[in-house]
């Protein structure tokens, strides 16, 4: 089994990020239309997926970059003050005349869940945030966005990155219709199965994921990367296929169990990992994050994620 080494200093990740005030409830199972059942469980805290990437990337030794917004409201500043106490620079937020995001989050005893999230202050994120950012989005190392922002400001920072030769990494997620520029300045595509279904379906394509990564190919993305939750993920990496089983754990919640995959993927590539080893890092980081309710807890740091590379039990 392959170890983890000694890590260099990574390149800065640039995200264009979401910040949500997020409410999580645990229950025995999702409540019928009208009913109310009793949680076992709370927790609010810091989220978004734009975060939640950029915190899992940072625990990991990834030097976070890139933009945020909230409102100048309560919930606002409670994302200020979370933000900072997980050792993230506030300078990445931008205060807009808007309110502060907000997703609330049904989390069943198996550890599935049904979401819904507000952008609010999110939807605010402009290219012209983008534009007064250029010079640090150059010098980072990738650049991950999520669709919790705006395509305008998604497209402007992976035009930059072009233009720069840096990697850009898409989660279109939650999905909708990839603009044909955004598309064409995206070397990397993460979605999960239902994410991989719509985006098919957008192209026009009724066949494999294979079939759907070369006409991703097409158009300049060099890999599709489709994740499957605890069976692990597959990736069609400049048309081969790695194929990267799951970690076996007991599921607490998959909330963020995506979000924390591309954080490990993040942190293994500005070493400059293979994409193999990248592929392993992110599923290893998925698996430790369903075990825990709360994100902001369960997201490895490097001791926890090398452990559960090398096979250590009870790693996080």
């Amino acid at each position: 089994m392959s170890m983890l080494v000694t890590r260099t200093s990574p390149s800065p990740v640039f995200v264009v990020g979401s910040l949500v005030v997020a409410c999580s409830a645990l229950v025995a199972r999702c409540p019928d239309p009208g009913e109310s059942l009793e949680a076992t469980g709370f927790i609010m805290e810091a989220g978004g997926k734009g975060f939640n990437v950029a915190l899992a990337a940072h625990r990991l030794g990834v030097t976070v970059d890139g933009l945020f917004a909230v409102g100048d409201d309560p919930p606002g500043h409670f994302m200020r003050t979370a933000f900072a106490a997980q050792g993230l620079d506030a300078d990445l937020i931008h205060t807009v005349a808007a309110a502060t995001g907000a997703g609330v989050g049904i989390i069943q005893a198996d550890g599935e869940n049904r979401i819904a999230v507000y952008p609010g202050a999110n939807a605010s994120l402009s290219v012209a945030h983008v534009t007064a950012r250029a010079d640090r989005l150059r010098n980072a190392g990738l650049i991950f966005a999520q669709f919790e922002a705006p395509d305008a400001p998604i497209a402007a920072a992976f035009a930059l990155a072009r233009e720069a030769g840096l990697t850009t990494i898409l989660n279109p997620s939650p999905y909708r219709a990839i603009h044909r520029e955004i598309l064409a300045a995206t070397d990397i595509i993460i979605v999960n199965e239902h994410e991989a279904a719509a985006l098919a379906k957008d192209l026009f394509w009724t066949g494999p994921n294979d079939g759907l990564a070369a006409l991703l190919a097409a158009d300049g993305v060099r890999t599709l990367i489709v994740t499957h939750g605890r069976h692990g993920a597959q990736a069609w990496e400049r048309g081969t296929l790695i194929d990267q089983p799951g970690f076996a754990v007991e599921v607490v919640s998959s909330i963020g169990a995506g979000d924390a995959f591309a954080g490990g993927l993040i942190a293994a590539l500005v070493e400059g990992r293979d994409f193999a080893t990248a592929l392993r890092w992110g599923c290893a980081a998925g698996a430790l994050a369903v075990a825990k309710l709360g994100l902001a807890t369960a997201l490895p740091n490097r001791a926890a994620l090398g452990a559960m590379l090398n096979g250590v039990q009870d790693a996080n």
